[in-house]
């Protein structure tokens, strides 16, 4: 049976921001940073073993969205910050 949610076990922090591009739940997300209109906008973690928060897309299952639902760019994004051992 295939996985329908990003959390399996543990209480991380519920976050919500706009996305910049295209997010699949399950990405690592990271800030876009920048000028004060990008600073709070999410984008796709781009840094190969760049130094991240756990910071991942939430699916978007308050309208019945899997994990194969995509947030556009624009739309708001529902992330989590994990903690160890979440």
């Amino acid at each position: 049976m295939a996985a329908k949610q990003v959390i399996i076990k543990g209480d991380p922090i519920s976050k919500e921001a706009i996305a910049n591009e295209a997010i699949t739940p399950g990405d690592l997300v990271e800030f876009l940073g920048g000028s004060a209109a990008t600073a709070s906008r999410l984008r796709k973690h781009a840094t190969a073993g760049g130094n991240q928060n756990w910071m991942f897309a939430l699916e978007q299952d308050y309208i019945g969205g899997g994990l194969t639902k995509t947030y556009a760019s624009g739309d708001q994004v529902f992330y989590v910050v994990g903690r160890h051992g979440d």
